[in-house]
């Protein structure tokens, strides 16, 4: 993600963005590598789908923990989760109950 915020930061008419993240269990790595994008541009809507669940019952796995990070790293920058097709909240800690299209939220962002 990171190899954006070049083009985002300098190209970009607005500096907001929505990112749709749909790359078949890819996302806990591009995700690793999101915080200058992130600071680049506002981004107030991440969707994603979400099969990285099938991570969950295998802790301890690089898989598992680049899960948690990418949560991690979102939780902190000021984003909640939500399901997308109904817009309620998610629990963090439960994220092998998701549905498989999640939208993440600033905090400051309205729906």
């Amino acid at each position: 993600m990171d190899d954006l915020a070049y083009l985002a930061s300098r190209h970009f008419q607005s500096q907001r963005a929505m990112i749709k993240a749909d790359i078949e269990l890819h996302e806990r790595f591009a995700f690793q590598r999101c915080d200058r994008l992130l600071d680049a541009i506002y981004v107030p809507f991440i969707f994603m789908e979400w099969r990285l669940k099938e991570f969950y019952n295998k802790p301890e796995t690089t898989d598992w923990m680049l899960v948690n990070r990418l949560i991690d790293r979102l939780v902190q920058r000021g984003y909640e989760v939500f399901s997308a097709s109904v817009l309620t909240p998610l629990d963090i800690a439960a994220w092998d109950t998701w549905p498989m299209d999640v939208v993440w939220k600033q905090k400051d962002a309205n729906f």
